[in-house]
């Protein structure tokens, strides 16, 4: 590691002891929120594991919680192992002893006593010591490590053949308001550590933002927006005074994920899943036939590019073959309150995502396929009673995946494993 990555790496490792983050309360953990974007089990199970129930009733699990803060994700994975009776082991890994203190008192507290700590290395993870792991969640992590590559190929080495990993690293477009504020701060701090000093630094500066500067980053409206839920300067130091940031664009995340020998298997907000594909968005006809022209990889670059708005990128990525949702032996039932003719082709029914009212349009033949989902028969028998066009469903394969956080169908039985190339 170069020397000035490595400093910048360490003074990271010491933000995190000195100002752990996110606070919660036993209240916010009694109403839930602790629950983050991806964490939920059901949601899991179709994307990464294809309908098997991997979280469910007396399952045994292994599941690694890699760079775990305070706790939000290991409080979440903690109450589903009690719900459903689980077996297995969680682990709870992060360096920050002050953030291992806070996730063991919220524990207690929610009487839970099923998680291990660990305050190893991501970069000391390995089968030897570690085994294998059925699920790993590394939300807003590798892109603070000195070698993010690294660390990704370290959790896809403890990751069982068949696993999966939630990840969460941050996004390039959305988030150029930001570093230029990171920037600045630099320059107005010099050498100078990073306290209760630095932080009122950043408020005061933040203050003096006109409207016309690049701090612009988030969908609140700007950069100095800051949640209510801030104790004691955490979120400032996170987003303003940090050392070490890396992020993504679309592109360079899914190469990222492959670098590693992973596969994308899905986003995990909706929300955000439709903003990678400009075939939603753009109308005109001479970008349309351009963007046709190119890969999702690519398209979704250009997506990224146009609207600026993620911050983040949300994805889960298993270790082997992905699942196909609309594979002949999945048996699905239809949740949503639209009837999925609605979504076809001439359908009214559609999302809206900040300037973009984005219009769900799925192929006659999968429009057919969804109204006669029952909940009992797989979807092989309703291709053949229906005569089907399988091509055609195919290609709705990342539009279905796409739309399967906000529940508007639920699986009822493990689906095949769909060998990809």
């Amino acid at each position: 590691m170069a020397t000035d990555v490595q400093s910048r790496y360490e003074m990271s490792l010491k933000i995190y002891q000195d100002y752990p983050m996110p606070i919660r309360s036993k209240k916010d953990d009694e109403s839930g929120a602790y629950r983050r974007p991806g964490d939920n089990e059901t949601i899991i199970n179709a994307l990464c594991f294809g309908g098997q129930q991997i979280f469910g009733k007396n399952a045994n699990r292994r599941v690694l919680i890699a760079g775990g803060g305070t706790g939000d994700s290991t409080v979440f994975f903690a109450k589903v192992f009690k719900e459903y009776e689980m077996t297995g082991d969680i682990v709870h890994l992060d360096q920050s002893e002050s953030a291992n203190v806070i996730c063991r008192n919220r524990l207690k507290e929610l009487d839970l006593d099923n998680v291990t700590f660990s305050k190893s290395s991501i970069f000391e993870l390995n089968t030897k010591k570690d085994g294998y792991f059925d699920f790993v969640n590394c939300n807003g992590v590798l892109h603070h490590l000195a070698d993010p590559d690294e660390g990704l190929h370290r959790l896809s080495s403890v990751t069982r053949d068949g696993g999966a990993l939630g990840i969460w690293i941050y996004a390039k477009y959305g988030r150029a308001g930001l570093y230029h504020i990171q920037a600045t701060m630099a320059d107005l701090l010099g050498q100078r550590p990073i306290d209760s000093a630095a932080v009122e630094l950043a408020k005061e500066l933040l203050n003096e933002l006109p409207s016309s500067s690049l701090g612009k980053f988030d969908s609140a409206g700007n950069v100095r927006t800051v949640s209510k839920r801030d104790v004691h300067g955490e979120q400032y130091v996170d987003r303003f005074l940090h050392t070490l940031d890396q992020p993504y664009s679309a592109r360079e995340m899914f190469e990222f994920v492959e670098r590693a020998s992973l596969i994308f298997s899905g986003f995990q907000v909706t929300e955000e899943a439709l903003l990678y594909e400009p075939l939603h968005f753009v109308k005109s006809p001479l970008i349309r036939k351009e963007l046709e022209r190119m890969s999702f990889k690519d398209r979704s670059e250009v997506a990224e590019r146009i609207h600026c708005s993620l911050n983040m990128h949300r994805i889960f990525a298993v270790k082997g073959a992905r699942q196909d949702i609309l594979s002949r032996d999945t048996v699905m039932m239809w949740r949503a309150k639209a009837k999925p003719r609605e979504f076809g082709p001439d359908g009214a029914a559609a999302i809206v995502l900040g300037p973009y009212k984005i219009p769900i349009r799925f192929s006659g033949a999968t429009v057919q396929l969804m109204e006669a989902l029952d909940g009992q028969t797989s979807n092989g028998e309703i291709i053949d009673r229906l005569g089907l066009d399988s091509q055609k469903l195919i290609a709705d394969e990342d539009l279905v995946r796409s739309l399967m956080p906000i529940n508007f169908l639920t699986i009822r039985a493990p689906m095949r494993c769909l060998e990809l190339t």
